[in-house]
């Protein structure tokens, strides 16, 4: 087994891009110099308006070929400027910043809830991951005071964060933001984000690989 691989921790990183969602007479596009670069619009199924999705992954370099287990000691996903927008409300938007064993489909993200004023949240009661399918989430609501100075920034009213932050046996680690918007939201700028994971590559006794191996394709399968 290669030492190189082993041991010592890792960072692995992917950048994902901006990009300004608009609306015009109720119809929500991607604002021209932005473009989508990847994001995409997919039917809303909690009561938002619209929901822009962006869907990535970081690759773990081969560990899955070696028959390592990559163990996962942090989690982060940094934007590199704030939230903003011309809307003004109590709660703007709803974002969600995802790691997961697996990507997560429209289909998962507009599965019927008990509640359909929440976001999706994997791994809880109203989702369709297990909780050992997602490695790190984080919920952020956003707002806008009329009294600020600030005619656009966002701020953060509410946000929490789970997730399991076991150890995987696969090769990727997927990553996913979901923003929902409410009606009427215009402007809306969402910034680039860093996702980013620190972790180490450890070699399992056989019987204990095979079953997490097992465990993470019955995962992936739902």
């Amino acid at each position: 087994m290669p030492e190189a691989l082993t041991g010592t921790p890792r960072l692995l990183n992917a950048i994902t891009p901006s990009c300004t969602i608009n609306n015009i007479g109720g119809t929500y596009t991607f604002t021209v110099g932005t473009e989508s670069r990847g994001w995409q619009f997919i039917p809303s199924n909690n009561g938002a308006e619209t929901v822009a999705v962006f869907r990535g992954y970081i690759d773990l370099g081969g560990l899955e070929r070696e028959a390592l287990t990559f163990f996962l000691q942090s989690a982060q996903a940094v934007n590199n400027q704030g939230y903003t927008t011309f809307t003004f409300g109590e709660t703007i938007a709803d974002v969600m910043d995802v790691f997961t064993k697996i990507s997560l489909t429209d289909e998962d993200i507009n599965h019927p809830r008990y509640d359909e004023t929440e976001i999706y949240s994997p791994g809880y009661l109203d989702s369709v991951q297990d909780m050992e399918q997602v490695l790190w989430a984080r919920h952020t609501e956003l707002y806008h005071d009329n009294g600020w100075s600030s005619t656009q920034l966002l701020m953060a009213s509410n946000q929490s964060i789970w997730g399991e932050g076991i150890g995987t046996s696969a090769g990727r680690i997927y990553f996913t933001r979901i923003v929902s918007l409410p009606a009427e939201t215009v402007n809306f700028k969402v910034p680039q984000c860093c996702w980013q994971i620190v972790g180490t590559a450890v070699e399992e006794p056989d019987l204990t690989y095979i079953m997490r191996l097992r465990r993470d394709y019955e995962l992936a399968q739902g």
